[in-house]
């Protein structure tokens, strides 16, 4: 899955570490003193892994509203990667539900891990039409 991180020119970063690298990036601005940024920023991922938990949230999406950066997540309901690690092990989703679009995936099995997280089965399923905004506990694990 891919990151599309924009200043001047666009950005590709593998999903992995798309999120962490934003945050990064917007972290260096504010430290520098730049906040008025001339260019918007957009994040757009695909099925993106949970990277921290309450306190990487909350410091996340702070440093995302100062920076003005857009935050577009997407996220198949089949997918087990958007689920991974387990809030069993204080992970949580990093951003905010009005940031996330649920995608309802297609009648695959749940454990086709290649076709569900594939990029091809998320636009397939964007260009159908199936995607909602879905209860917050079906995403628990």
């Amino acid at each position: 899955m891919y990151l599309i991180f924009y200043i001047r020119t666009p950005f590709f970063y593998y999903q992995q570490s798309a999120t962490l690298i934003a945050y990064e990036i917007c972290k260096q601005q504010i430290e520098k003193g730049n906040t008025d940024f001339n260019s918007k920023f957009e994040l757009v991922l695909f099925g993106c892994p949970r990277v921290g938990g309450e306190i990487f949230k909350k410091e996340f999406n702070e440093v995302a509203n100062r920076t003005g950066l857009q935050i577009y997540s997407y996220e198949n309901d089949k997918d087990i990667v958007c689920k991974i690690p387990f809030g069993i092990f204080g992970y949580t989703r990093t951003f905010l539900d009005s940031d996330s679009v649920y995608l309802e995936g297609f009648d695959t099995p749940f454990w086709d891990i290649y076709k569900n997280h594939s990029m091809s089965q998320y636009l397939d399923i964007l260009l159908q039409g199936n995607h909602e905004i879905k209860n917050e506990n079906k995403w628990f694990i």
